[in-house]
């Protein structure tokens, strides 16, 4: 939300860009959402009418409209959580590749940096990663070496914002 609100700002200052800056996030935060239960719907259910359904469901209810029309960090913890169940769902589908694991630390990562909400579907993204590789049987260097490509690509998509919440006590 603030990027947006800092390239607005860049160009001139003032409350009306501040306000305008931050809605920019949120609505684009929405459309993702909107893009995501398009691929979800596209992923779960075979029938057209379903997957409409789902998509409706997800874009049109009043709670998703007011999140993507102002400026707030909830739209954010909404996407990190398509997105993280759509990499869940990618992920069991193709055997967890590199771009997905890729896909869900960015979910992870978004997560962590919007809003206490979407920390439950952290631990839920996370958990699902592990229980689908234990199942599997793919505990091996490979697999390893995914959890750590996850680990460190989440701390260097979060650090940013955790060094700048520990300045900001001090």
């Amino acid at each position: 939300m603030f990027f947006w609100i800092k390239v607005l700002f860049l160009f001139e200052k003032g409350n009306k860009l501040f306000i305008i800056g931050g809605r920019i996030g949120s609505v684009l935060a929405a459309c993702g959402v909107g893009f995501l239960s398009w691929e979800i719907a596209q992923l779960q259910f075979n029938k057209k009418s379903s997957q409409y359904l789902f998509i409706s469901l997800s874009i049109f209810l009043p709670e998703v409209m007011i999140l993507g029309s102002y400026l707030n960090n909830d739209i954010m913890s909404l996407l990190a959580s398509y997105l993280i169940t759509f990499a869940l769902l990618l992920g069991m589908k193709k055997n967890w590749d590199w771009p997905t694991c890729i896909l869900l630390a960015v979910g992870l990562s978004i997560g962590a940096v919007s809003y206490y909400f979407a920390y439950g579907f952290i631990i839920f993204g996370l958990a699902s990663f592990i229980i689908f590789n234990v199942k599997k049987r793919t505990f091996s260097k490979r697999f390893v070496i995914k959890v750590l490509l996850i680990i460190v690509l989440i701390l260097i998509l979060t650090s940013w914002f955790f060094c700048q919440k520990l300045a900001s006590f001090s």
